[in-house]
């Protein structure tokens, strides 16, 4: 999005729909100010108000950045499973197995 490739990034953005809410309060946003932005910052700026579909289209400005097509909770959760495979690597060296 920030480099004008609309079409691309709602590809990508419909994609990944399927595998999470994409509410744009639970997100975070990149090539903005904040990383994350409240319901109330968001609503500043769209007319969504309270209604879950209506804040699944919000996917940020130019001023406050384009959302992450995740939500947090799954960047958490899918970044930490390579971080535990590298730190588990890591760890194995000094750690014996069972007999």
């Amino acid at each position: 999005m920030n480099l004008g490739w609309q079409i691309p990034a709602e590809a990508i953005y419909f994609i990944y729909s399927f595998q999470c809410h994409q509410l744009p309060q639970q997100s975070f946003y990149v090539f903005g100010p904040q990383a994350m932005y409240s319901l109330g910052q968001i609503n500043a700026v769209s007319c969504a108000g309270m209604d879950p579909w209506l804040l699944r289209q919000f996917v940020g400005t130019a001023e406050l950045g384009y959302e992450v097509a995740w939500s947090d909770r799954m960047v958490y959760a899918y970044g930490s499973l390579p971080l535990a495979a590298i730190v588990w690597r890591w760890l194995s060296r000094w750690l014996r197995p069972l007999p």
